[in-house]
């Protein structure tokens, strides 16, 4: 309880400070003991989304990969009603997601193979639909 408390209060003081320091939209990764704190603003600059890494080695492009797929999730399922929301008021609705979030990011080796597997199908999707116009 003690801990969980400290952490609440660390990230209270960082959405204060985000309100100064980051434009909508704007991201920034801290140092936060041997691991890193990922910050991300929205887009309309009333949310603040946070991921906490283990490690300064993990990379910020994957740790912001997340914080993207997660706000796009929240803002197409509660859009403009999130910044009237109590804070905590999406913990227990978003608990499941980030955890399926967080189990998709963790491997970054696999997480690049399944990008690359996406792409790959992007472009041939895009040839297949070249030749039927052509044809």
């Amino acid at each position: 309880a003690e801990n969980q408390k400290k952490t609440e209060d660390i990230f209270r003081r960082l959405l204060e400070a985000s309100r100064q320091k980051l434009a909508p939209g704007q991201r920034q990764r801290l140092k936060w003991g041997e691991g890193s704190v990922c910050c991300k603003l929205d887009p309309q600059g009333c949310c603040l989304y946070c991921l906490v890494t283990a490690s300064m080695e993990y990379p910020e492009r994957y740790a912001f990969a997340l914080l993207d797929e997660l706000l796009r999730d929240v803002t197409r399922d509660y859009g403009t009603s999130v910044s009237s929301l109590q804070p905590g008021g999406l913990n227990k609705k978003l608990e499941k997601r980030m955890r399926e979030l967080i189990t998709q990011y963790e491997d970054t080796e696999n997480y690049d193979k399944v990008a690359e597997t996406v792409e790959m199908v992007e472009k041939v999707k895009a040839q297949m639909h070249n030749n039927v116009r052509t044809v």
